[in-house]
């Protein structure tokens, strides 16, 4: 399962990008789960984290997506790291034997 936090790092077709939007039943669009990225490269998206005349998060023009969650690819190994350089977990809670990698998978 694709599991998503606001800040975590995607890639979709090939392009890396940072999760910027998470939300469901959004005004407009289609019923369910929806995730707006911001690409890193200018240029790669479709839209400035508006859509349909709705902001849902802000970012430079043509960067942003909105798309499901089955479209994007999570970099876990990535994730991971900077949760941990930023002191937000990394390892199992105490007491706890670190079980792989299947809290994300």
């Amino acid at each position: 399962q694709n599991h998503m936090e606001v800040g975590d790092r995607v890639v979709v077709d090939g392009y890396y990008a940072e999760v910027s939007f998470i939300g469901e039943n959004l005004q407009g669009l289609p019923s369910g789960k929806w995730i707006g990225i911001t690409y890193d490269e200018p240029g790669a998206g479709k839209n400035d984290g508006s859509v349909k005349g709705v902001r849902y998060w802000k970012c430079p023009k043509n960067q942003g997506h909105l798309l499901r969650p089955e479209k994007i690819r999570v970099c876990h190994a990535e994730n991971a790291m900077r949760k941990a350089e930023r002191g937000g977990g990394g390892g199992p809670p105490i007491g706890h034997a670190a079980r792989g990698h299947e809290l994300n998978d």
